[in-house]
């Protein structure tokens, strides 16, 4: 009974968007799902691939893969074993989560908890084996990568400055940067791209860190020499404000790649990857001199967003094996005395109340929930408590964050947890 009147209320909640404002296009299907550079953008001609609706469903899954250099992180052996257990799920008295996804861009959906997914379901022509571009979720990976490598003696604290990792920034401005401040988008870094005035980002890091520009599009780009010759300085002191930003991730994956004395994807591979049993293998994308793009350029299967999404809702374990230490990700929710400014309902940004540590989202609706975030709707969303994950890969930002917490409620519901 008790459950009967908590799925009520969920599925009465007002689902803002579903009946008021339909999507204008069809996501590229009377097209055929184009992909590859599109002829204009939002940006003039810039080389954004993932601007032109037409292009967004046939490049988010796998059509970018031939415009950018990329590295492989293989996955190796038996994957870890995920069996099929099919639930009707609806996000309100009618609407089911396949509908949901047909209306509003979500091209592919799924729910698990332990070793069982009971949704998984793909929309617009894609299919299980296609790899789903990430967008800022990969720094979700990144986030699990920096635990890895304190925990492999890569690195030795987050109180370290990226300089003693990466000679190349001594006695550079962004060498000074800490760590931890880096891994909470707090570095100071003079530079706007969400939430702080006029946008600078893509003359500051973009153009020449990885997309470059019109016919020298992913030509001569370099995001090491943009971060160790940074010339704009920082605009407010290391350590005291969130401001997101590319360069932050940036400059940890330099971090991680010079301790570990090799790319991030073998890193990624080794500590990660294969032990977590991945089920295919997965792409980070690279500047033209090979350094990983991981800002916002992990492509991975459905399933495999969904391992990473259990092995965090798993408190770090997979079929009985600790891959990445529980004590990595109790610092999702644990805020130093001078880390108030991160906590839900300190940061005025986008996300509305959510707060923000180690490159993860932390809902306001719930404390045992956590969020990896992207652009264009990417999202995982996890629940420690009960080791439930929600993965959304989508090519629409149109529906918001509200439906999002809804969608997973009522899945937690109807699982019962």
């Amino acid at each position: 009974m008790q459950r009967r009147h908590l799925l009520q209320r969920v599925l009465a909640l007002p689902i803002v968007g579903l009946s008021s404002k339909a999507i204008a296009d069809d996501f590229g299907a009377s097209k055929g799902y184009l992909s590859g550079w599109p002829p204009l953008n939002e940006r003039g001609g810039q080389p954004v691939p993932w601007t032109n609706s037409d292009y967004l469903v046939g490049n988010m899954s796998g059509g970018m893969e031939p415009l950018f250099k990329h590295s492989v992180v293989k996955a190796k052996g038996q994957a870890s074993e995920l069996k099929s257990r099919p639930v009707a799920f609806r996000l309100d008295g009618k609407t089911d989560f396949a509908n949901y996804q047909r209306r509003f861009g979500k091209t592919a959906v799924l729910v698990a908890r332990g070793s069982t997914v009971y949704y998984e379901n793909y929309e617009f022509s894609r299919t299980a084996d296609m790899r789903f571009y990430s967008k800022s979720m990969a720094k979700g990976v990144l986030s699990l990568l920096t635990g890895l490598a304190l925990e492999h003696g890569v690195l030795d604290s987050l109180d370290d400055p990226i300089e003693k990792y990466d000679g190349r920034l001594k006695g550079k401005p962004l060498g000074s940067v800490k760590l931890r401040h880096a891994l909470n988008m707090s570095s100071g870094v003079d530079i706007c791209q969400l939430g702080c005035g006029q946008r600078n980002d893509y003359e500051r890091w973009e153009e020449s860190a990885f997309l470059g520009t019109g016919r020298r599009r992913t030509f001569a780009t370099d995001a090491d020499k943009v971060a160790i010759d940074w010339p704009w300085g920082f605009s407010h002191p290391s350590g005291t404000r969130f401001n997101y930003s590319h360069v932050d991730p940036h400059l940890v994956g330099m971090a991680i790649r010079g301790g570990a004395g090799q790319s991030l994807a073998q890193f990624t591979e080794k500590a990660l990857w294969q032990p977590m049993g991945a089920q295919s293998d997965a792409l980070w994308f690279t500047d033209s001199q090979g350094s990983e793009e991981v800002a916002g350029s992990f492509s991975a299967t459905l399933r495999d967003w969904g391992r990473i999404g259990l092995l965090v809702a798993n408190k770090g374990s997979v079929n009985g094996k600790q891959v990445i230490s529980e004590s990595w990700l109790q610092t999702y929710r644990n805020f130093k005395d001078d880390e108030g400014y991160l906590k839900p309902g300190n940061i005025p940004n986008k996300w509305g109340k959510e707060g923000y540590k180690n490159f993860l989202h932390l809902p306001h609706i719930n404390s045992s929930w956590l969020r990896f975030g992207g652009d264009l709707g990417q999202s995982i969303y996890i629940d420690q408590k009960s080791g439930a994950v929600m993965v959304v890969l989508s090519v629409s930002n149109q529906t918001g964050q509200q439906i999002y917490e809804d969608l997973f409620r009522s899945a937690l519901v109807t699982l019962e947890v």
